[in-house]
């Protein structure tokens, strides 16, 4: 496959439109000004592929499965999105993790049946998971959910 100017040519003949990774976005300066700026970021195509993704994985039907254990199957797949994804443009990865957290409540509330009426209930219970097990998931902690004790001197 090689590339042109703005073109993609693939082994079968197609051409298609490369995506642009490097496209105008919002920012802030040090001063606090917002301006234009052309940084990489994940794609509007993988975003939605890897909510389609989270989708397939049917979180909210998994109920005699723990916490901890949906922790185990999904966390490296969500490390790998954000190590991979989130290397330049961290911030554009929220999307991602806050529809996982999505299916989180719903998981919740269709196990939990003191939860199952109050989306509100929820959402407090998961901030309170958060609270309490910081580590489970690796997006809590990339994004300044939970604040991050040191150990030892500082």
């Amino acid at each position: 496959m090689r590339a042109s100017c703005s073109v993609l040519r693939e082994a079968g003949g197609a051409i298609r439109r490369p995506t642009q990774p490097f496209r105008p976005r919002r920012t802030k300066a040090r001063n606090g000004k917002a301006w234009t700026s052309f940084l990489p970021a994940v794609s509007a195509a993988a975003i939605q592929r890897m909510q389609r993704t989270i989708r397939e994985w049917r979180l909210p039907r998994q109920t005699p499965v723990s916490l901890n254990e949906l922790a185990k199957r999904y966390n490296a797949t969500l490390r790998g999105w954000l190590n991979y994804y989130g290397h330049f443009y961290k911030s554009a990865m929220r999307r991602v993790f806050d529809h996982f957290d999505q299916q989180l409540l719903r998981w919740a509330r269709r196990k939990y049946r003191k939860l199952a009426g109050s989306a509100r209930r929820s959402r407090r219970w998961l901030t309170k998971m958060i609270r309490r097990v910081p580590r489970l998931f690796i997006h809590w902690l990339a994004f300044g959910r939970v604040p991050v004790r040191t150990l030892g001197a500082v």
